[in-house]
């Protein structure tokens, strides 16, 4: 455990500050084109997080899934609500 971890939260002048790893640019941008698919999932209400280095992961059922392109976890979140409408009956 880093020390940043056994801290815990910091704050400053009634600010929550948050300390992130250095990352190279290219993987920012990786990871920055995920930012649709996680308002998405918050939305659905799924478990979903970044992993190392740029790889995104979803949790529906119990299940979780790796995946290494925004527009794949896209269409995973479709088959998903398309699901869930089918089995509605909506």
């Amino acid at each position: 455990m880093s020390a940043m971890q056994a801290k815990g939260k910091i704050h400053f002048n009634k600010h929550h500050i948050m300390f992130f790893h250095n990352v190279a640019k290219e993987t920012d941008k990786k990871r920055r084109a995920y930012n649709g698919a996680k308002l998405k999932c918050k939305a659905m209400g799924l478990l979903y997080g970044i992993q190392h280095p740029s790889s995104f992961l979803v949790t529906h059922d119990g299940h979780s899934r790796l995946f290494t392109s925004p527009l794949d976890v896209h269409k995973f979140l479709k088959e998903i609500q398309e699901k869930a409408k089918r089995d509605t009956g909506h």
